[in-house]
């Protein structure tokens, strides 16, 4: 793992998530369940994370892609999701506390999200509390999402 990489480890591995999605602007309220595995890209300078879920009865699926961005001093996540639609995200903390930041294209009008990760003391377990916002200063809760690593048993 290149050694802009090293603050992102805390993610890597296979996670069991869980939460709920609150009524609002991103959707009616329903669960959400899901698994994350993240892995070091061959060459150790990206971190790939899949996303597999859902979102009530829909199907939530994504692939990522983050690396560092010298120039913005962040690490710059491409995101893929199963409905065709692009993005990119900034991720910015270290240790135990992140942040994601972007945009989302809703009903032909740009939204404002993030997204703030705190993880345990351990770095089992996190919570992720998703905000959204249409002009940047009021911001409404639309997720809130506990995560539990998934413990590897050793192969034989």
């Amino acid at each position: 793992m290149h050694k802009t990489l090293e603050p992102l480890k805390i993610f890597l591995g296979h996670w069991n998530m869980q939460g709920k999605q609150l009524k609002g602007p991103v959707g009616p309220e329903a669960s959400v369940t899901a698994t994350d595995r993240y892995e070091v890209l061959q060459g150790g300078h990206f971190l790939v994370h899949h996303f597999e879920g859902k979102v009530g009865e829909n199907d939530a699926s994504c692939l990522e892609v983050i690396g560092y961005d010298k120039a913005r001093d962040c690490y710059s996540a491409h995101t893929y999701y199963n409905n065709g639609v692009t993005n990119q995200w900034e991720l910015r903390g270290q240790g135990k506390t992140w942040k994601l930041s972007g945009a989302w294209d809703m009903d032909g009008q740009r939204a404002q999200v993030r997204c703030t990760i705190q993880f345990d003391p351990s770095g089992d377990h996190n919570s992720a509390l998703w905000e959204i916002s249409q002009d940047g200063s009021n911001w409404q809760t639309f997720w809130k999402i506990q995560s539990q690593k998934v413990k590897q048993t050793a192969k034989v």
